[in-house]
């Protein structure tokens, strides 16, 4: 979900990185599941939504078909 929602925005994953400070790596493990409460955070203040939703298996499955 995370890289489908940087990707509509054109970003690449150390563009995104320093939009919400952080690292690149970091994006990455978020991209690939293992995100932190903290970097939900700072993405759902970016992407102007609910943090919960990174974490939500069934609101990222409906997001993933959209």
């Amino acid at each position: 979900m995370l890289k489908g929602l940087r990707e509509k925005l054109e970003l690449n994953q150390e563009e995104l990185a320093i939009k919400i400070g952080v690292s690149r790596p970091t994006i990455t493990r978020a991209e690939n599941g293992r995100m932190s409460v903290k970097t939900a955070k700072k993405l759902s203040k970016f992407f102007k939504g609910d943090w919960k939703i990174f974490f939500d298996e069934k609101r990222t499955k409906n997001v993933r078909k959209k």
